[in-house]
């Protein structure tokens, strides 16, 4: 057997699945649907999430498929835009039959796309939104969650407070529904553990000039900060900061997908000493994660983020259900994985009836320098997904 293909044995075998040989005659394509950014800020994450379908398609097909059907992996791109996530979604359904969707859904991204999935016949997959409506009021039957919710990473946030040497906070957020909810989140988190806030900043996506921001930050009353800005602009924001000295005023400053391991290289020191929450690390101790992280490693020469392991998990979510069912239509997919243990990187995972939320734990690290000079994590404690995973919202009536 060659070393690849032990790989993927080693893989599938931590996942509980028996290396199969390839079908030995042609049977019908399953096509999975993935939509990926491309322009913008978010484009960072491009790669890293299309290395991850491609990893997860590859040994799922070398395995023989599913039940004996090879998945077929159509990619549209688009510009980052919730009119653009829909077209290219529709154009996947329309034109190469997906009815299975995934790939970059942003938070606002992702509520477009779940409000027209159940209309437009496909079951969307959701691997990178974090705000809490799609838990909540903006839930749909047709819709499953893979990434850390809002909530989650609150609750995980409840840790860092409560021992926080800061008091009063500054927040800085990005200007789009998960910028919104981290920062209304975290102000009512400080306020629980009697601490308080100045009143939050938002920056819209794309800005290039961080010093109007940056300035208002540095003559604050602020000991601490939140700063919850993602992509291309995490990285404008960390580097821009540094020549106004804006993170040494403060005693501590947490990042709420901020110094994520995607724009770590680029933001280099000036996010020494972050605090940052991560739904996924390298370092997660269970067989399927050591798997996961050697095949990506061979398949692509470095490390995979939690980008890529949540992309990685979706796929995971989306074989079981496919194997459960029997079919990639809608409604039989959709009752198949409601309360379904799965086999994940987080070892067996549960994809949670009231909502379809995958239940998983969170990461609380601290940024450091390595030993080469490149930033990494320290890994600081693992929140178990019983611990940290919220309750079911009242407010998600699936539908």
């Amino acid at each position: 057997m060659s070393i690849k293909r032990q790989l993927v044995a080693a893989a599938f075998a931590a996942m509980g699945l028996a290396l199969a040989p390839a079908a030995s005659h042609a049977k019908e394509k399953i096509t999975i649907g993935a939509v990926l950014i491309d322009a913008g800020p978010m484009a960072a994450y491009y790669e890293r999430s299309n290395n991850a379908l491609k990893l997860a398609v590859d040994q799922i097909n070398g395995t023989g498929g599913i039940d004996g059907q090879p998945l077929e992996l159509k990619i549209a791109t688009h510009a980052g835009t919730p009119e653009a996530a829909v077209s290219a979604a529709l154009r996947l359904r329309q034109h190469d039959g997906a009815r299975i969707i995934t790939g970059m859904t942003g938070s606002a991204l992702a509520i477009a796309l779940a409000a027209r999935a159940r209309a437009a016949d496909f079951v969307l997959f959701d691997p990178f939104s974090q705000t809490d409506v799609l838990n909540g009021k903006n839930c749909h039957r047709n819709y499953f969650r893979v990434s850390t919710p809002d909530a989650l990473i609150n609750n995980g946030m409840e840790a860092v407070v409560a021992a926080s040497p800061a008091s009063h906070f500054d927040i800085i957020a990005s200007d789009h529904p998960a910028g919104h909810d981290s920062a209304a989140s975290f102000a009512a988190l400080l306020e629980r553990h009697g601490k308080t806030s100045n009143p939050p900043i938002f920056v819209p996506a794309g800005t290039p000039d961080m010093g109007s921001f940056i300035i208002p930050m540095k003559s604050s009353n602020a000991d601490g900060a939140l700063v919850a800005i993602f992509g291309t602009d995490a990285i404008n924001f960390a580097v821009q900061q540094q020549g106004f000295g804006l993170f040494g005023k403060y005693r501590q400053v947490v990042g709420n997908g901020f110094a994520t391991p995607a724009t770590l290289p680029s933001q280099g020191q000036g996010v020494a000493g972050v605090i940052q929450l991560l739904g996924w690390t390298p370092d997660i101790d269970t067989p399927e994660n050591k798997a996961f992280v050697q095949a990506y490693r061979y398949a692509f020469g470095s490390d995979p983020d939690y980008v890529a392991a949540d992309q990685y998990n979706a796929i995971q979510l989306i074989a079981a259900g496919l194997r459960a069912a029997g079919t990639d239509e809608a409604g039989p997919l959709v009752s198949a994985l409601e309360g379904q243990l799965v086999a994940t990187t987080f070892g067996p995972t549960e994809v949670r009836a009231q909502d379809h939320q995958l239940v998983r734990p969170l990461t609380v690290n601290e940024v450091v320098r390595n030993g080469d000079g490149s930033m990494g994590y320290r890994l600081e404690r693992v929140l178990a997904a019983g611990d940290a995973m919220p309750a079911p919202s009242p407010e998600c009536t699936l539908k």
